[in-house]
Formats: structure tokens, sequence, C-alpha cells
């Protein structure tokens, strides 16, 4: 569990300069990847939230196989949280997790019905700083 807290934690660090995680899902076509800039800490220690559509194509995958990854990258330094993840729906999450710059994405705001969030189970937790690019 440490492994994974402190993985978590320099994913966080890495998005503050990077800006952007990536979130990787399996789909029917394979392996779908894709920039998420709105990734938050989660109810557990041991998760992470990201905002998406509820029609999503993401959001689908999410629920069809449940398997995914978040991967965070700065130059030679990268972090990989590996777990399961779910569609979460709670009003009060959303209202938690909501920020102004949302409302060009979701109109009706906090409470817009394509609004929905990804809670992300960490199983797997992986930091790594590479001293130099390797073959």
């Amino acid at each position: 569990m440490k492994d994974i807290l402190n993985a978590i934690n320099e994913g966080f660090r890495l998005m503050k300069t990077a800006k952007v995680g990536h979130f990787i899902t399996i789909g029917a076509d394979g392996i779908q990847v894709r920039p998420m800039g709105a990734v938050f800490p989660g109810k557990a220690d041991d998760e992470m939230i990201l905002i998406t559509y509820r029609d999503s194509r993401k959001a689908a995958q999410v629920k069809a196989d449940p398997r995914a990854t978040l991967y965070f990258h700065l130059g030679p330094e990268y972090v990989v949280l590996r777990g399961e993840a779910t569609l979460g729906d709670d009003a009060d999450m959303r209202h938690k997790l909501w920020r102004n710059s949302f409302l060009r994405y979701f109109p009706g705001g906090a409470d817009d019905p394509n609004y929905v969030y990804i809670v992300l189970k960490v199983k797997v937790g992986i930091h790594k700083k590479l001293l130099q690019p390797g073959p």
C-alpha cells in the first residue's frame, strides 16, 4: 500500500507541472488512451477521480471492462497507476468536485445530467525516475 500511496502523491506532483495525465481503458477495438486534465483525490487514499461525460466512450469502456490505468509523465520521470474503474454519479461528490471551468463542458453545472466521474481504485502504483534515456 505504501508504494501505491507514494505513486499517487507523485502523480499529483507531476500533474501540477505537466497539467495532464493519460487515462487508458480497454475497448472492443483495443486499448484507448486519452489526456485528462481534471484528476482529483478520491474518498479513499488509494483512489483517483476523473471527470467525464456520462455518454462518453470511456464511460462505456469502464462499464464494459473496469481495468484501467492512469499515466503521468514529465521528462525522465513517470507514474503508472493501474486498477479498477467505476462510474460515480453521487450528487454530493459531483458538487464537491465541481469547478466553474467545467461549464464549457457541462452547461447545466454540477447537476448537468451528462456530468459524472470515474473512480479509479489503484491496485498497482509505480513511480520511476530514469537516470538517462534508454534504448
